[in-house]
């Protein structure tokens, strides 16, 4: 050991390090791409049971595809990227520790090309930010009757976004990657929590016309109240997850920290939408707008003390210059003379509709 070299422990602890990180990193990275993966075929097969006869289905479809495909080649770089990183470190640990042993000189062409993949890492999962706003301000759009008026802002800043995209690699290569890395990171974010905060408002806005409609001396108990919110929430959890991602980029946390979000948003922008699907699919969710343009109706239960059974009926018209429809009717009373009366009511609601 020669004696400007290092003492062993230390040695191997500094080169050691940054692998540990990588392979915690490519780990998680591992697990949401396969949730995404595994999201993306089933809302391939859900779309395909509906059909692509619709536009919207498969302008949908094509989407996820391309998003899923990002998503793949960022994993297979993250793959290239720590296979490098962990060359480089062993190469250190052993110029450090083995002094006999010969060191492989560096390529500079080497360099260049995994500089260039990182430079695709950063930007590439930055057609995911796009798309996937651009789906929730469609979302938007739609449960706002298509109000051109409301969605300027929200429109004007998804723009901006895609422009600015391209404006911060070219900031990259000129050497402002501060700047860069501040319009890639914050103005997806931004768009999400407007486009988010627009159905927020709106489903607050549907929730009070409901009340306000059945009164509260009843108290109704709307089965699907539960998961009216779903996808108000998983918007806010998906911007929370992204205010995380910007706290990592440009505070003084961990660097494992940071490898983990920088890792991981990708996967979970490219599965943001598929999750959607599923769920509207499985009708997890009361507003279903990924079906045809001729309209998606969902039907919750409305459970009151009988008789009568009340029936609510929400109809999301995907037709432009049609609000949506609220009918409320009541079910013939069902008579009961015992305990097993509960299966006969089930099968009534189930004849007449209410599921």
């Amino acid at each position: 050991m020669s004696s400007d070299s290092l003492p062993l422990s230390i040695a191997i602890f500094v080169a050691l390090s940054p692998v540990q990180e990588d392979i915690i990193s490519l780990a998680f990275e591992t697990g949401f791409y396969s949730l995404c993966a595994a999201f993306f075929a089933l809302s391939t097969y859900l779309l395909a049971c509906k059909g692509f006869n619709s536009r919207t289905n498969l302008t949908l479809w094509l989407v996820t595809v391309i998003m899923f495909l990002v998503s793949t080649c960022h994993y297979a770089l993250s793959w290239v990227t720590a296979y490098s990183d962990v060359l480089s470190d062993l190469q250190f640990l052993v110029d450090e520790v083995l002094d006999s042993y010969p060191s492989i000189p560096d390529n500079p062409d080497d360099s260049v090309v995994f500089q260039r993949v990182s430079e695709v890492q950063i930007y590439l999962p930055i057609i995911n930010y796009i798309l996937s706003d651009a789906v929730l301000l469609w979302r938007a759009w739609v449960l706002w009757d298509r109000n051109i008026k409301v969605m300027i802002v929200p429109a004007l800043m998804w723009f901006i976004t895609a422009v600015a995209a391209f404006v911060s690699v070219g900031l990259l290569r000129m050497g402002y990657a501060t700047i860069s890395a501040i319009i890639a990171s914050t103005l997806p974010l931004v768009t999400n929590i407007v486009a988010t905060s627009l159905i927020a408002f709106k489903a607050w806005k549907y929730s009070r016309s409901i009340k306000a409609f059945l009164g509260n001396s009843s108290a109704p108990k709307i089965r699907a109240g539960a998961v009216l919110a779903l996808l108000v929430e998983s918007g806010f959890l998906y911007c929370a997850i992204w205010i995380a991602y910007v706290i990592s980029r440009f505070s003084s946390v961990g660097p494992l920290f940071k490898d983990i979000m920088q890792a991981i948003i990708v996967q979970i922008s490219g599965s943001y939408p598929t999750v959607v699907i599923v769920l509207v699919a499985l009708q997890k969710t009361a507003w279903d707008m990924t079906a045809s343009i001729e309209g998606v109706q969902s039907v919750f239960q409305v459970a009151t003390r009988p008789p009568p059974a009340i029936r609510f009926s929400l109809s999301m018209n995907d037709q432009p210059n049609h609000s949506p429809i609220v009918q409320i009717g009541f079910n013939p009373p069902v008579t009961t003379h015992d305990d097993d009366g509960c299966k006969e009511i089930a099968g009534a609601r189930e004849e007449s509709g209410i599921v």
